[in-house]
This record gives structure tokens, C-alpha cells and sequence, in this order.
């Protein structure tokens, strides 16, 4: 068999292009982290109470909308509609995988 095309050889490449993709997602992440915290730091004195007002005015207004999108989220999820998180849908085996779980193979070749 051509090592190329093995599962443990596909599983590999798999797991080590997540890692890579985990890795660049972390240093960005970082980078912005670092980005907001300099910029922060330069501005903290450079606003007048316009502004002051204008950013609280921002913040209530994020709080509300997300307050409303999230409460029709959860009232949703409560009344059935949509997705529900619960252990078996956050599994790595859930119903809803394409691949089969192997010990119902050795079941179905007894």
C-alpha cells in the first residue's frame, strides 16, 4: 500500500495542518490583542466629553441589540426551534457525524 495514502499518514498531515491553523489563528489574536492595548494606551487622554458621551451611548446600544438577539436565541433553543448544546451534539462521535463510529462495525460484522 502506498504510505501516502494510509489513514495514519492522512491523520497526521490532518492533525499537524490543524495545529498550523490553531497556531495562526492564536498569533493573530495576539497581534490584535497587543494592537488594542498600544492604541489604548496612546489615546487614553485624547478624548473630550463628546466623545465620552458618544462611547457610552455605543456601549448601551451593543448591550441592548445583543441582549435581544441573545434572548431570542435562548428563547428558541428553549422552545425547541434551532440548535440545543448538550454533550451528545458537542461530542466527537454525535448523530450528526459522517463517520461511523467503529465499535458499531464490529457489532454489524458479529
Amino acid at each position: 500500500m502506498n504510505k501516502a495514502t494510509t489513514g495514519e499518514e492522512a491523520s497526521q498531515f490532518g492533525a499537524s495542518a490543524l495545529k498550523m491553523r490553531v497556531g495562526a489563528a492564536v498569533g493573530a489574536l495576539l497581534q490584535s490583542t497587543a494592537g488594542a492595548v498600544l492604541a489604548s494606551w496612546r489615546w487614553r487622554n485624547a478624548f473630550d466629553e463628546l466623545n465620552w458621551q458618544i462611547g457610552l451611548e455605543d456601549c448601551l446600544w451593543a448591550f441592548c441589540l445583543s441582549w435581544v438577539v441573545l434572548s431570542l436565541r435562548a428563547a428558541a433553543g428553549f422552545f425547541g426551534f434551532g440548535a440545543t448544546l448538550n454533550p451528545s451534539t458537542l461530542s466527537r462521535r454525535s448523530s450528526r457525524c459522517c463517520c461511523p463510529d467503529p465499535s458499531s462495525r464490529s457489532a454489524n460484522a458479529a
